[in-house]
């Protein structure tokens, strides 16, 4: 009976011991966008792999969480994907809140066929509706009458989260999607597959690849940068303020040449 306890209890303390910092140990909470959420854990990590002092507490509830947090001063920092609506703009005037973005990576995903396919370019619908379960063959986005073999990658990956954010509007994707773990894995299983239709970060196209126009508007750094590239998205981290002290820190570790690096490797493009 003791035994049942202890099993019962201790996974709650565990829970608690990780969430709180240590007495004497400092803190940073980062509280936001489910599309941040890989990347501010692995910077997370690393930073505080440099300051074993600071506990940095990271959770993905959303922007609009996120920005609420800053405004009634719950957290430090929220991670947010998206310009700050009209209210919420409202809400910091009322509140004497003056928000501060800080630019943390540009997002992008580019769907890419193999070379040989004749595909050249998707409406975003046409994508969505490809990765819904809605559209089967190739025929129907003037490709061979010949089934599209869909490649998708994990539920772990910042890739997916930002594909399902700027593709699926946050819905699911189709089960028989072959799950694939690294942008690597995509490359492979994309290039000499005439069939295949997959996503990669814009650091990933290679020359097997034919990446594919969305919209009419193809992928680059100059199309991204401008916003004009209908799959990317800025990525902020906005703080209440100007920040100060360790979170001001931190930032600068996120803006800095290690912090870049975190973004890169996470499929996402540098800001500097």
């Amino acid at each position: 009976m003791i035994k049942r306890v202890f099993a019962l209890i201790f996974p709650a303390l565990l829970a608690l011991s990780l969430a709180w910092p240590a007495a004497g140990q400092e803190s940073i909470s980062l509280v936001g966008s489910t599309s941040l959420l890989p990347l501010s854990q692995h910077l997370a990590e690393a930073y505080m792999l440099r300051h074993p002092q600071v506990r940095v507490s990271v959770a993905g509830r959303g922007s609009g969480v996120g920005v609420r947090a800053i405004i009634d001063g719950t957290a430090d920092i929220a991670g947010v994907s998206r310009e700050l609506s009209a209210r919420e703009i409202d809400l910091c005037e009322k509140r004497g809140v003056k928000p501060v973005a800080h630019l943390a990576a540009l997002g992008c995903v580019v769907p890419v066929v193999d070379r040989a396919n004749p595909v050249a370019g998707l409406s975003r619908e046409q994508l969505k509706d490809v990765y819904a379960g809605k559209i089967n063959s190739w025929r129907a986005l003037g490709g061979p009458a010949r089934p599209i073999a869909v490649m998708n990658r994990d539920t772990n990956s910042g890739s997916m989260v930002l594909f399902r954010l700027l593709v699926m509007g946050g819905g699911r994707v189709r089960r028989d999607a072959l799950m694939l773990a690294s942008n690597g894995a995509m490359v492979q299983a994309v290039a000499g597959n005439p069939l295949a239709l997959g996503y990669v970060g814009l650091g990933y196209l290679e020359p097997r690849l034919k990446p594919l126009a969305i919209n009419g508007v193809a992928a680059s750094l100059a199309t991204v940068r401008s916003g004009a590239y209908p799959l990317s998205r800025h990525l902020y981290l906005l703080t209440g303020g100007r920040p100060q002290g360790r979170v001001k820190e931190f930032l600068d570790f996120m803006a800095g040449p290690q912090g870049q690096e975190i973004v890169r490797r996470q499929g996402l493009i540098p800001v500097r």
